[in-house]
């Protein structure tokens, strides 16, 4: 399978998954006029999938197209898909309230439908909630409009660089630039960040060849963290913890990967740190450039000292 094929085939399964939570929120939801607004979203949600991935839609009714979502999908990817939409909004761009434990029902019933189970999902939210206490100088409340959950509505600049999986999808649709975002976005619920695949979801392309498949060229790694915004970028940092945890406790030792993880995190602090320098040649240092630059620096600092802890935590020998 060529890398154009496992992009699309992981959009597209990023894609039935936000339409599964989105479905079963609404189904959820007791306010008359809000269920039907949710489900006006589902409705769009799938006939956004209907024309972003005809092929792979053949042949299947689409009044429930998540049911594909059992076709192909191979069992050691599903944790990078329970992660990334464990950090999505179902409804974004659309701005509806859901309740956080409907969310976590909503999981629940994507989990076991999977055959993952509620345990599964379980281990993922307590790993973000511990992940989420490492960056406590964040102000959640500025950067998720419901909650944690929404904290994919886009951000800062959002809508045109940041939702690089969103814009592929829009440009299988046949759609391009901020046209292409939006569509995508429409589908993936506030355009999560799992661009490149399976091996970049859950935060991954943070400590890859993230530049390339993201459509920003040669951009380097903490290059393409202040293109994202500090915002963004803190959240998928977040991610990239939470898909370290599952990978040294699954294996119960640190791996080849999750050393790599970290190295990583330490690389893109020292460009960083560069671009910092670089940057206080041509802007005030106070300012609002200058201030996103050390919002990131700050996450990345407290991201590595997480990692380092889960390490120590883990048994030796």
């Amino acid at each position: 399978m060529t890398d154009d094929e496992i992009n699309h085939k992981y959009a597209y399964h990023i894609a039935l998954g936000s339409v599964f939570l989105a479905d079963v929120l609404a189904r959820y939801e007791k306010d008359k006029e809000r269920s039907r607004k949710k489900h006006n979203v589902v409705n769009r949600k799938i006939e956004a999938v209907r024309t972003s991935f005809p092929k792979l839609n053949e042949g299947i009714k689409m009044d429930m197209p998540w049911q594909m979502l059992k076709e192909g999908l191979e069992s050691k990817y599903v944790r990078s898909l329970m992660i990334d939409l464990a950090f999505s909004n179902p409804f974004a761009p659309s701005e509806l309230k859901y309740k956080q434990k409907d969310f976590i029902a909503a999981l629940h019933n994507l989990g076991n439908y999977l055959s993952w189970g509620e345990s599964g999902v379980d281990r993922i939210l307590k790993y973000k909630n511990s992940a989420m206490k490492a960056h406590r100088h964040i102000p959640w409340g500025k950067i998720a409009t419901y909650g944690f959950v929404g904290a994919m509505i886009i951000g800062a600049g959002g809508w045109v660089i940041a939702p690089a999986l969103g814009a592929y999808i829009g440009t299988a649709a046949g759609l391009s630039g901020a046209a292409a975002a939006s569509h995508g976005l429409a589908i993936l619920g506030g355009g999560s960040l799992a661009i490149g695949g399976y091996g970049m979801a859950g935060g991954m392309w943070i400590v890859t060849r993230a530049g390339v498949v993201t459509g920003l060229g040669t951009a380097g790694g903490a290059k393409l963290l202040l293109e994202l915004g500090s915002a963004r970028t803190q959240i998928e940092i977040i991610k990239l913890q939470v898909t370290y945890k599952e990978i040294i406790t699954d294996e119960k030792k640190e791996t080849g990967q999750s050393l790599d993880i970290r190295e990583a995190l330490e690389q893109r602090k020292m460009e960083l740190d560069r671009n910092i320098t670089e940057e206080l040649e041509f802007n005030e240092k106070g300012s609002t450039r200058i201030k996103e630059m050390e919002a990131i620096k700050t996450a990345l600092g407290s991201s590595i000292k997480w990692i380092k802890e889960q390490k120590e935590k883990m048994p030796q020998g």
